[in-house]
This record gives C-alpha cells, sequence and structure tokens, in this order.
C-alpha cells in the first residue's frame, strides 16, 4: 500500500489532490489528528499531481510525483 502521512503545524481544514491540468482527483483519506493525515496515493496512475492543503492561516501547494 503506497501512503503518504502529511503532518502540519495548523489543524488542516481541507485536503484535496490535483491533477496536472488543475482536476480534483479521487483519493482515500484516513485522518489521524486534526493536523495529521494519510493519505493513500495507491489507486493514483503514475504522474504529477499537486497536493493542495488548506489550514486556517493559508493554503499551501506541494508537488507530488508518483512513480
Amino acid at each position: 500500500e503506497a501512503a503518504i502521512q502529511i503532518t502540519c503545524t495548523e489543524k488542516i481544514e481541507h485536503l484535496a489532490v490535483c491533477n496536472q491540468l488543475g482536476q480534483v482527483v479521487p483519493f482515500r483519506l484516513q485522518a489521524t489528528s486534526e493536523r495529521q493525515v494519510r493519505l493513500d496515493v495507491e489507486a493514483l496512475p503514475a504522474g504529477i499531481y499537486w497536493l493542495r492543503v488548506q489550514t486556517p492561516r493559508g493554503i499551501a501547494m506541494e508537488q507530488l510525483v508518483k512513480k
């Protein structure tokens, strides 16, 4: 199982995974706490994605490469 652990210093209000076209792609998410989530990327096809994390302080974007 391919999974990514995401930890923020702030509460995670919303999380989205987008493809190169900016389209939101479905994914499985398991919240371990309000500041930590586990993102299951097993079902995602190989490619480059953008992870969009929204917290009370704003939005962060990180590139995600699935091989």
